[in-house]
Parts: C-alpha cells; sequence; structure tokens
C-alpha cells in the first residue's frame, strides 16, 4: 500500500519522478551533485531560510530576528515563502515544502538539478569545498559555543566579535582577486614608480598632451623646442 504523506502525493510518486528528471537532464548533458530532498512544513522552512538553508549553524540573535520577522509577514499575508530551498554541498541539501502540490514539486525537483549543476561547475564556486561544508558548519557551532562557555571569553565578547563580522560579511571578494592591505598597494606603487619603463611610458604620454592640447600646431612645437635649446645653452 502506498503511503500518502498528504492529499497532493507520496513519496513513491517523488521518487518516480525524480528518476525520470534525472534520466531527462542527463540527457542534456547537465553534470550535478547528487540531491537529498527533505520534507519539510512553512514553519520550518523559515528556519531554514533564517539559518541560510543549512543543517547546522552558529547561534547568533540576527538568525532569530530573521526567523521572528519572515514568520509574522507570511501570517500577516505581507511574505510569501520560497517553493523550495538548496545549498551547495556534495551532496545538495534540498528543502521541499510538504503543502506544495505533486505538480510543483516534480517542477522543484527539475530546478535543483539546475541549481547543483550551476554549484559544481560554476567557477566562482570552485573553492567553497561543498564537500566539506556541512560539517565545517558543525564545527564552527561548536567552537563558538565552546568560546562562549570559556569563561576566560564569554558570551558578550563572542556576540561583539560576531557582530563585527557580520557587518562586512557582503565584503568578500567574488572574483578570486587577492585582498591587498594598503601597505600592499604602497608598495605596488613605489615599485612601478621605480620601473623605469613606467616612468618613460608616463613622460611620452605628458609630452604628447602638452603638445596636442597646448601648442597644436607643428610649427609651434618647433619654436618651443628651439627656445628650450638656447635656454639650455645659456645655462
Amino acid at each position: 500500500m502506498i503511503e500518502k504523506y498528504t492529499e497532493h502525493w507520496n513519496f513513491d510518486e517523488l521518487k518516480k519522478w525524480d528518476e525520470i528528471i534525472c534520466k531527462k537532464a542527463k540527457e542534456f548533458g547537465l553534470d550535478w551533485h547528487p540531491i537529498n530532498y527533505e520534507v519539510c512544513d512553512y514553519f520550518e522552512m523559515i528556519g531554514h531560510m533564517s539559518y541560510h538553508g543549512m543543517p547546522s549553524h552558529y547561534n547568533h540573535w540576527s538568525y532569530g530576528k530573521s526567523f521572528e520577522i519572515t514568520h509574522q509577514q507570511y501570517n500577516m499575508g505581507m511574505q510569501g515563502l520560497p517553493y523550495e530551498l538548496i545549498i551547495n554541498s556534495n551532496p545538495s541539501i534540498a528543502y521541499l515544502m510538504r503543502e506544495n502540490p505533486l505538480y510543483l514539486q516534480i517542477l522543484i525537483m527539475a530546478h535543483c538539478i539546475g541549481h547543483s549543476d550551476f554549484f559544481k561547475n560554476n567557477r566562482t564556486f570552485r573553492n567553497t569545498s561543498p564537500e566539506n561544508i556541512v560539517s565545517k558548519m558543525r564545527n564552527a557551532k561548536r567552537r563558538i559555543y565552546e568560546y562562549s562557555e570559556d569563561p576566560m571569553i564569554g558570551n558578550e565578547k563572542v556576540e561583539n566579535f560576531l557582530d563585527a563580522l557580520h557587518t562586512i560579511r557582503f565584503q568578500t571578494e567574488r572574483y578570486e582577486m587577492p585582498r591587498l592591505t594598503p601597505q600592499d598597494r604602497q608598495d605596488n606603487f613605489i615599485k612601478k614608480i621605480n620601473n623605469s619603463n613606467f616612468i618613460q611610458e608616463k613622460r611620452e604620454k605628458y609630452v604628447d598632451m602638452i603638445k596636442t592640447r597646448c601648442w597644436g600646431r607643428q610649427f609651434l612645437g618647433r619654436k618651443v623646442k628651439y627656445e628650450f635649446m638656447i635656454v639650455g645653452n645659456e645655462q
């Protein structure tokens, strides 16, 4: 007997359609991480959203704030919820809302394969360590908890430090360019100044600018050059 999870669909139907979707995706040449689907209700989905979909995360007041705002606005009809949520891990973890009908679950699973293919093959995600991200988050949670319980550190210092980190969380370099300190930028500029080729290029650009913008005509350029020669002789 097929077990009905909801009145719209059951797990056997989802497994059947997942096999069909995977077969069709391979025909189109997609290459994705294996996907583990988890079913949740709207309340659990809000919780996953607040913690960015991670099954394990360190505690911070901003996550609770995000949960309460989203929950209140959803109950008041001011905000909707995503049909699905998937994180960049290997295997990928995707959350399906229980309230979705079968046709929507099918579309969502196909959509998740597209997400996972993008995660696996796009260059901006190649250094995100999808095989270790879940364990990294679990270790980070345990480590921060130990700091909070340490009497030499305490929860207040940990929270202040996390607040400072959260203020710059969107300043992460996305194009794999090394982040330079002010001292590094100064050193690089000095190296360019000391480079003879760099100086020569600057001189040539400066002379061209004078000839084209200030004197313009060729005979004026000759006159100025002649005057420079006279001044040089006098000296």
